[in-house]
């Protein structure tokens, strides 16, 4: 029974570092510059940058900013478009009335 367990939690950890290593790899076909008040200019590369960026809004939330993280999470967990999670987040920064370029 021991030895099963120690398998299954190889078998866990292998399989939590193949997915880290391909979520890091994704990234947009062109970033998104978003000027943030009092941080300056951040370019976004991704969807793991845009997740960061989404968790330091301080006003966050609405509709957007949940689609923009749902999209960016489908694109990291392999199933989703790299496309509408960049278009979803350029919403939530819209929506949040940041200019972005």
């Amino acid at each position: 029974m021991q030895i099963e367990s120690r398998n299954n939690n190889a078998v866990a950890a292998f399989v939590a570092e193949i997915k880290e290593a391909a979520m890091q790899e994704f990234m947009w076909d062109q970033p998104v510059k978003l000027s943030m008040p009092g941080d300056g200019d951040r370019c976004i590369n991704g969807p793991r940058e845009a997740l960061h960026c989404l968790a330091e809004w301080t006003d966050a939330g609405g509709w957007f900013y949940e689609r923009a993280k749902n999209r960016c999470h489908a694109a990291l967990e392999m199933n989703g478009d790299l496309a509408l999670s960049r278009q979803a987040f350029i919403a939530a920064a819209i929506d949040a009335s940041l200019q972005w370029d």
